[in-house]
């Protein structure tokens, strides 16, 4: 009399592991697609908190003023503003600069979700548009070709301008600002003050 051998067939153990390898390949392929989605979601966070703290330094401070540049009050080149150089809780904070108001008002806490703190590209959208004409005109792209190899940690921050989906225009009310930040999962955003 034959026994029967207790086990898996080899077709039983096959499928097992296929249908394991599919859900370890839903699983290596899902999570990092949601993790970005999360760390583009608490960019947009921070966005917003630099466009609410901006409108509370132009209510609260300076009758509706901008922080003035290192140019002085017309920007006629890039200001650049490091995130790492900025210092926190000292008493020249006193926002009237980019630098200090990046110290007083935005805090220690706001950095990229991976640790990194964000840098402000401050330009003025009356230079030139993506062809090179005069942005001089209200609805003139002002997303000049600088904004084309935009990268992370950079919040590019465009004075006398309006968002216009991902782009920036130009407009009339020189306190209008858009700023602008490139997300992982996304082209970029841009949001209006």
């Amino acid at each position: 009399m034959m026994r029967k051998l207790k086990g898996f067939t080899l077709i039983e153990v096959t499928l097992v592991l296929a249908i394991a390898g599919a859900i370890m390949v839903m699983v290596f392929v899902g999570v990092p697609a949601l993790t970005a989605t999360q760390r583009d979601a608490a960019r947009k966070d921070h966005m917003m908190l630099f466009i609410s703290q901006l409108k509370s330094y132009q209510a609260n401070n300076n009758r509706g003023a901008l922080p003035v540049t290192k140019f002085g009050s017309y920007l006629r080149e890039v200001e650049w503003v490091q995130g790492k150089d900025v210092t926190f809780g000292e008493e020249e904070n006193t926002g009237t600069s980019w630098k200090d108001f990046y110290g007083g008002y935005l805090g220690e806490s706001f950095v990229d979700p991976d640790g990194t703190r964000y840098d402000l590209m401050i330009m003025e959208c009356t230079t030139k548009d993506a062809d090179g004409a005069n942005a001089n005109s209200v609805g003139s792209n002002c997303t000049n070709k600088r904004l084309e190899d935009i990268s992370f940690h950079n919040i590019y921050v465009l004075l006398n301008a309006t968002c216009k989906g991902i782009d920036a225009v130009y407009s009339s009310n020189p306190r209008n600002v858009a700023i602008i930040y490139k997300m992982e999962r996304s082209d970029r955003y841009c949001a209006n003050t």
